[in-house]
Parts: structure tokens; sequence; C-alpha cells
């Protein structure tokens, strides 16, 4: 929930002043007209103990006041109301002349009620103000005004929104005819503003929005605290439209001004915090959202305590977060906090309390004890229905919520009517494209999936299809590669759900399969591919600004990953880092305009793949969804040259196809020996049901998915002897990248080469990586061939295969070969009970060190970071595996984490000839986060790799093969196949068909 943050009133007193003072008041009052405000309270306190408090007289209200300012600026609401209640039992006694006085005073303690959230109190005593001045003054004063604005602020703070209205419309009424450059002015369009988008006045409200920041502007500039709240709840209306872009924007400019020119331990700055914090919430940012929370609730616990609504607010917001971490636990302990928090100050009927009960409904659905959901989401519906009125999205959010609790226990009909009367509510209030209103329109989909009816399915479910897919592009146009991940975390379970309903009902509505297709790709690797489209885009700008900008990230995120690589580092610091370098990519997807030129372009289609198919070629589009709560479904979409529409067959379950690799054991030759072979899972599961369709093919181009990134594709078998790459073309083509022109020319500009690398530093207790002969004589033989046809080489071995050396050259490479050992280790999370693995190693291979100790197993072997935990072993690398810390500078280890962040848009090819280099921890339609993705972000078109631990000599002799097919063919694709070909005739799968070759 978004806490409204109303401008508070700074009302001007008009308590006159004794003459007779003694020297210690005048002191007090020196100290606090200079800011010494705590030091003057303590002078105040000293000069009313010597006051004679039984004497009633302007002395005593005086001070009784200055004490009230010191508490109120110091934000003490307690304190504060105590002192404003006394003035007002001063000014009672004192009688009519100080009429005035006493409607001040009135006016400042409800305003002190109303901040410790005591609301019927704030009203009666504001409503006691406003008799007093309009007996004072008149209808039309100044003070007047103010006290119907109060009045409405606390009303609508009390969720009594029909009165908060007639007092707001009564000060509207009156500043017709007044001067609108007054602060009060601004402040009631706001706080207006904030009443009608609450009630769902959205065009209402942004009006008094954009008339509040006008004048708070024109009034006091951009430097001032009523311009910033402007910016705040700007934000919070962007938010709840959708337009999440716009919204981080005004959030930023109202965090920013408060920090620079207002005190940030006040509590309306936990409120900037809180709502921010729930943006990047709704877009699965949990890792920046959480740290915001926790800081609001330690401000908001020391300014207002932690029996204040806005408390309540905070911590069940915090909850959520918890409960989107599965820790279900922590989450519904702190809703029953904030649930009797809400009972305590607001009461059983005010929408705050309506929200606390949704979300635990909401978790106690998710734990699937529907019963107790279905009572408290009826509840929920309940109070916002009548504090919010009928058609208000927070009650379109319960009725969802309703609707599926009524689907999962079998009350159809009461399911498809909250679901209906769920889209029409937020059409009318929020419009057909709103994230809310397609994310709902899938959820009605699957209610006529589950009862049979294919028609009102496909009809739902293609309009929620195209909303989100709108709004990826909207949002991806502002979010990092991180954001981005994020956002398609909280929509994947919808596009899961299509590819659910199209392979059900695949043989009956081809319209289905069609679309499935293109969302597929859509969908895959669309964030790896906005993010090498950024730098692409930005690389080829000519822009020097934006390159300026570019520098500064990269070198930025450079700086990040040396401390990511090193030991005792505070963290404080890193997060900062990791802050300011999500600010630059935002600043860079922006100015970039790559996502504009994304959005206007004709996305790929079915269609467009079809067209680029020839006769005999037929395309396979892999696809990886979630069927259901429990499992994850296979299934691959098949397309050729003639096809009136694409064809789904479905596969495999990913259970299955983790136990057929995992059922595998031995020696790494053995175990890849036994995974392909004709009797085993592997062809039955991934093929098979693919054979009857493909085998008239010539070519087949193939685009994995999940764990069939991990297949060697060319080695699957159906019979001894007989591979599935003897009978047909094979080729590994990811359809969803857009075909880049490679600007460099391979055949003529410059080679890196890395090979022989002398691993030790003369410092090491244990030699981890041992030299790779073989890995000599394969660069030695490369740089032969290389020179031989007019190619510059940069050839590097032993010592001087250093890893600051590559990444100096990188950039500057047509071609990069790197021959070393390449590692890869699993999630520790999954494999908790055994952090590493030792290979029996019968051959020589370029691949995992079997090293136990020291900071390498920490930083590499441990890290959460997938990026972190694959990488290539460089000149010196024993010592990071044999020492306890590691200090600045490099430390022989190239992760992949290090190369995304280089600049390669002008490499052509590069060649991972080490164990492993294709692996990766598999995150759903991203693929595989490792040493490729890498490659891929820095700008590598070509990228040649292993899915296994290769063999060192017969490595070096697939390599030479490669590089002498390249020179003479003149196609890295076709050489690679050629390659492949020669050492099929000479050997068995393993010593070859662990090498793909990606584009």
């Amino acid at each position: 929930m978004k806490l409204l943050l109303t401008l508070s009133l700074l009302c001007l007193s008009s308590i006159s002043f004794s003459q007779d003072w003694l020297k210690t008041y005048e002191k007090a009052r020196n100290l606090h007209e200079e800011g010494y405000r705590d030091s003057a309270r303590t002078f105040y306190v000293d000069v009313y103990n010597q006051l004679d408090t039984t004497k009633i007289d302007t002395n005593l209200a005086n001070v009784l006041y200055y004490m009230y300012k010191v508490d109120r600026w110091n934000e003490k609401w307690g304190q504060a109301l105590d002192l404003a209640l006394k003035c007002v039992r001063v000014y009672k006694e004192l009688g009519s002349t100080h009429n005035k006085d006493l409607a001040f005073m009135y006016s400042e303690a409800g305003y002190c009620y109303t901040m410790i959230g005591d609301y019927e109190k704030a009203i009666s005593t504001i409503a006691q103000s406003r008799e007093t001045y309009a007996e004072v003054f008149g209808k039309k004063h100044r003070s007047y005004v103010k006290t119907c604005q109060l009045l409405g602020d606390s009303y609508s703070h009390a969720g009594k929104y029909e009165q908060a209205f007639l007092y707001y419309n009564e000060a509207l009424e009156l500043w017709k005819n007044r001067d609108k450059k007054d602060p009060d002015y601004p402040q009631l369009c706001n706080n207006v503003a904030l009443l009608q988008q609450t009630v769902g006045n959205y065009d209402k409200a942004y009006e008094y929005y954009l008339e509040c920041r006008k004048y708070n502007e024109l009034l006091a500039g951009k430097e001032d605290y009523g311009y910033a709240v402007s910016c705040l709840n700007l934000g919070d209306l962007k938010s709840s439209l959708g337009e999440y872009e716009v919204a981080l924007n005004y959030y930023v400019e109202a965090k920013s001004s408060w920090e620079k020119y207002q005190d940030t331990m006040r509590y309306e700055y936990f409120v900037i915090l809180n709502n921010m914090a729930g943006l990047y919430r709704d877009l699965g940012d949990l890792e920046t959202a959480l740290p915001m929370f926790e800081r609001g609730l330690a401000l908001v616990e020391r300014t207002l305590g932690k029996n204040h609504p806005y408390y309540a607010g905070l911590n069940l917001n915090y909850a959520i977060v918890w409960s989107y971490l599965d820790k279900d636990s922590i989450a519904e302990k702190r809703m029953k906090e904030s649930l009797l928090l809400f009972e305590n100050t607001v009461g059983k009927e005010h929408p705050s309390y309506g929200y606390n009960l949704y979300s635990i409904a909401s978790l106690y659905a998710k734990k699937k004890e529907f019963k107790e959901a279905q009572k408290l989401f009826e509840k929920a519906l309940e109070i916002r229905q009548n504090s919010l009125g009928k058609n208000h999205e927070d009650v379109a959010a319960s009725k969802l919520k309703l609707g599926e609790v009524y689907l999962k226990i079998g009350e159809m009909k009461k399911a498809e009517q909250e679901l209906n009367a769920t889209i029409q509510i937020l059409e009318e209030s929020l419009g057909q494209q709103h994230p809310k209103t397609s994310a709902s329109l899938m959820k009605l989909s699957h209610f006529y999936l589950v009862q049979g009816d294919p028609e009102n399915a496909e009809k739902f479910a293609l309009q929620s299809i195209k909303g989100i897919k709108d709004n990826v592009w909207k949002n991806f146009a502002f979010l990092s590669e991180k954001g981005k991940a994020d956002y398609l975390g909280t929509i994947n379970t919808h596009f899961d759900q299509f590819f659910s309903m199209s392979t059900t009902y695949r043989k009956s509505n081809q319209k289905l399969v069609e679309n499935a297709y293109d969302l597929s790709l859509f969908r895959k690797g669309i964030v790896l591919r906005s993010s090498t489209q950024m730098r692409f885009a930005i690389s080829r700008s000519g822009n020097p600004d934006l390159l300026k900008v570019y520098d500064e990230w990269l070198s930025l995120k450079k700086q990040i990953t040396a401390k990511l690589n090193q030991a005792g580092k505070k963290e404080n610091d890193l997060l900062e880092m990791e802050a300011k370098a999500k600010e630059l990519e935002q600043e860079l997807v922006k100015k970039s305009g790559v996502f504009e030129e994304l959005r206007n372009r004709k996305q790929k289609s079915w269609k467009t793949i079809q067209s680029e198919l020839k006769p005999k070629e037929l395309a396979i589009e892999f696809v990886r969804f979630e069927e259901g709560e429990d499992s994850i479904r296979y299934c691959a979409l098949l397309l050729d040259a003639k096809m009136k529409s694409p064809k789904l067959i479905p596969l495999f379950l990913e259970s299955e196809l983790e136990s057929a690799f995992n059922e595998v054991s031995g020696t790494d030759n053995i175990r890849i020996e036994k995974l392909y072979d004709p009797q085993g899972k592997l062809f039955e599961l991934v093929w098979k049901p693919l054979e009857k369709t493909s085998k008239k093919y010539r070519k087949i181009y193939y685009s994995p998915a999940g764990l069939l990134h991990r297949v060697a594709f060319s080695a699957l078998s159906k019979k001894e002897g007989v591979l599935l790459c003897d009978n047909m073309n094979l080729e590994h083509r990811n359809f969803a990248f857009s075909n880049r022109e490679n600007s460099s020319n391979l055949y003529k500009g410059t080679t890196t080469l890395f090979g022989g690398v002398d691993y030790n530093t003369g410092e090491d207790n244990e030699e981890i990586w041992s030299y790779l002969p073989g890995t000599k004589t394969e660069a030695d033989a490369i740089n032969k061939l290389l020179v031989q046809n007019g190619i510059h080489v940069n050839y590097l071995f032993g010592k001087e295969a250093k890893e600051e050396r590559l990444k100096d050259l990188a950039s500057k490479s047509n071609i990069l070969h790197l021959s070393t050992h390449g590692f890869f280790y699993p999630d520790p999370e999954k494999v908790r009970n055994q952090l590493e693995t030792e290979y029996i190693q019968t051959l020589e291979f370029r691949g995992n060190s079997v090293g136990k100790r020291g900071f390498g197993t920490s930083v590499f072997l441990r890290n959460k970071n997938p990026m972190m935990r694959t990488g290539l072993t460089l000149a010196g690398a024993n010592r990071v595996w044999n020492t306890e810390s590691v200090s600045d500078g490099e430390d022989g280890v190239l992760t992949a984490k290090e190369v995304s962040n280089l600049d390669m848009t002008n490499t052509g090819l590069v060649v991972l000839s080490a164990c492993e280099t294709g692996l990766g921890d598999i995150q759903g339609s991203e693929g595989v986060y490792g040493l490729q993705r890498a490659f891929k972000i820095a700008g590598a078109h070509y990228i040649l790799m292993s899915l296994w631990q290769v063999p060192d000599k017969e490595t070096a002799e697939f390599m030479t093969h490669f590089y002498e097919n390249l020179f003479e063919i003149k196609d890295v694709k076709e050489a690679f196949s050629a390659t492949q070909k020669i050492m099929r005739q000479k050997y068995d799968p393993y010593f070859w068909a662990a090498f793909v070759l990606v584009d």
C-alpha cells in the first residue's frame, strides 16, 4: 500500500509577547532563532519551572507555545500534543480576548492528533478551531479556510471520504477569489488530489497535482518541501496507472530534492522511501525494495513510534516483500502485527485495514489454506466497497483474488462472476492496457481453460498477452538489465499459462500455436537481447556525451566486480556503487533510444522465420514453461518453408531430463558415453517425439531452452554407430536475436591468442591448475596458420598470458582465442551438502580444479552470483586458490562477470578452448548465465564453447582443423560444421561433440 503524504500546514500564530521577560527566556528565544532548538527548549523548561503555573497569563502561554514549537519541529508528537492542549486550557481561561490564539492552538492540537493517528480527536479538535475562527474573523478569512482544509485532511486519513470532500470543496470555493500565490493553496491542491486518487478519480487527481506543483515551484522553486512532496505524489499516481518509468522519474526527483534540501530524519522522508520501494517491489526488484523498507521502518519508529498507522502501513509493505521471498512465517507475523495496529488506530472499517486483510488472505491462498483465505477476502471486499466504492481498483483486486479462491474450491459460478466483474472494473477505471487489466485477463482465461471453454480461454488470453507484451516494451525502456530480469519474473507466470493452453489446444486451435511461436520469439533471451542492443546502439552512436556516460558506467561496473573479487570489503560501499551503476545504466537505456527503435520495429514472428527458411530446412523452437504449480514442461515448435502454420509437439517434464543427466556416473568420458547411448533416456526424451517430422529435412536449426542448453544435439544417437548429425546438418541458432551484420573482418583483422598458460607464481602452496601442454601445441599451430594467412596476431603464453593483457586486447581483436582451463560451479544453494565435486581424471582436462581451500573457493565456488561461478584461468591463477585474501589488482581468474564489463562490439569470434565454457545457471527463458552470456553482453558475435570437460590433445586437434577450415571456407558456421565431420570420422562424440557454436 502507498502511504499518503499530505502537505503540512505551518500556521502562523498571532500570539502577543509580554515585554516583561526574564533573562533566561531572552536567552532561550535567541537560541531558538539561531536554530539551536534543543538547547532553547532546555531554557524554556527552566523558565516554565520558575513560573507560577497557577497564575494564568500570557507569559505561561508563550513559554508553553515555544516549548510546543520545538517538540513539533523534532516530531515528538506526544509531547507536542500535551503542550498544545495545555495552551488551549490557558487561552480558554484568559477569555474572549484570546479567541484567535485559542483557535490557532485548537488547530495545532488537531494536527498533533492527526500525526499520532487519533483521527477522531483530530476531527473534533479542528472543528472547534474552525468554529472559533468563524466567530472571530468570519468565513472568508485565511485561517478559516485553512481549518476547512485541515478537517478535510483528518476525514481523509480516517477513511471518511464523503465528509472530506465536503470540507475540501468548501476550501476550494473560498480560494476562487483569493491570491493563489500563497503556500496554503498548493497544499490544498495536493491534499484534494490525494483524495481524488484514493477514490479512483485519476484524471482529477492529476489535474490537482499539476496545479500543486506549479504553484509550489512559483512560490519557492524546486528547493522546497512542497515541491518534493508534489513529485512524490505524482509518482504515486503514475505508478497506480502503470506508467512506471514516469513514476520512477518523479520518485527520483522527490528523493533527490528532499535529500538535498530537507532533513532526511523527518517522517515525510520515510513516505518517499516507502512508496518508491513499493514501485521497485511491484517491478520485482526485491533487492532494492527490502533495504528501503527497512530504512523507512527505522525512521518512522524513531519519529512517529510503532503505534502509528504509518508504521502499520510500512510494516505491512515490508511483510509483503518477505512473502514474495517465500519467507511466509516472517510475512504472516508482521502482517498480523500491522492488522492489530490498524484496528487500534484507524479501526476495522478503514481501507488500510481492508488492505491488510487482503494481504493476509493472499498469504493463506499461497499456502493453499483456501477456506480461511476466502473468509478474509470476502471481509476485505466488503470493507473496500464500503469505503472506496464498488468501482475502485482495490475492489477489483479483492474480486480477482476471491474469484481465484472460488475456482480452487470448486464454486465455479461465483468464480466466473467475480473474475468478470474484475475485468469490467479495471477496464473502466484503469483502461484495457493497464498491467493489472492484462494480468487479470489471463486469470479469466485460465478459468475458462479449466472449464473446458477454449473459445473464451483463447479470447481473453490473446488480449492479455498483447497487453503484457506492450507493457514489457514500455517498462524495458528505462530498467537496468537486472531490473528487466526482475520485472519479467513478475509476469512469466502469464506467459507460462499461455504456453500451457497452447499445448492443450494445439490440435484444435492453430491460432494459439502461432501466437505461442511468436511469444517464444518475444520472450526468449529478451533481457540479453536488450542489453546487447543497447551496447551496439551506444558504440555506433557517435554521441560524445552518451559515450562518456557509457565509459563511466563500464568503469564503475569494473570497480564493482573488483570489489566482488576481493575479501573484506565493506558491503555498504558496494551497495552504493551498485545503486550508482543502476542509475547510469537506466540513463543509458533512455538516451540510447534503442527501445524506441525496438518498439517501432516490427517484431519477429513465425512468418518472419519462415521467410528465411529454404526448402528441406526445418526450424525448431524449444520452449520451457511451468505447467501447473509443481512441474515444468518442454515442448517444440516446428516450422518449415511451406507449413501453413507452426506445429507444436509436447516433449517431457524437466524432472525427467534432470533424471537422465543425474543417473549417469563415472569419469567424464564414461558419463558422456552413457548419457548419449542409443539405449539411454536422452534421445527418447529430446528427439524421438520429433523424429517422424524431422527426418525428411537436410538441415535443422534448433534454438534450445532451459536444460536443453546442456545437450549436445550432434551427439544424439538413435542406434549404435549412427548419430543425428550423420543424417542431417544441425545448427544452433537463436531465432529471437536480430541478424546483426558483423562489422569486423575476421580474415584480415587482429587475432589475440592465449595458450600454454603458466598458472604458477612461485608463491603457490599447491598446483591447483596444472599446466596444459596441449594448449601450447594448439596455440602454436593456430598462430602459424594465422600468420600464413596474413593475420596480425597478439600471441600471449606462459607468464605473459595475463588477465590484464586480455582485458586490454579484447576490444581491439576481431578474433579472441582462449586456450586454457575453464570452470563452472553449480549454485551452492542447490548443492549445499556437496559444494565441491572432485573429478577422477584419467586424461588431462581443461576443466574444474580439485582445490579445496583458499580465497578462490569462497569467492568463486560459493558465490551466489552465477556470473562469478564460471570463468577462465590465466597466468598466476593458482595463487588465488591458495591464499586467504587477494590484494587490489588482477588475480588471474577471468570470471563471466568481468567479461560482461568489456566492450567487444567489434569482436566477430570468441573461441573458448576450455572445459564447460558453455555451462552456467539456467534461468528461465533467459537461458544460461555464464561465459556465453557474458561474451554476448560484451558484444561478441560468434562464440565457440564447450558443454563438458574436454580432453587436451583432441581439443588442440579440433581447433587446428577449425582454423584451417575457417580460412579455406571463410564462413564460421560452415567451418565449424566441417570440423565436426572431420572429428566424427576419427573419434567418439565425447572428444568433439562438446563444442557448440552460438551466434
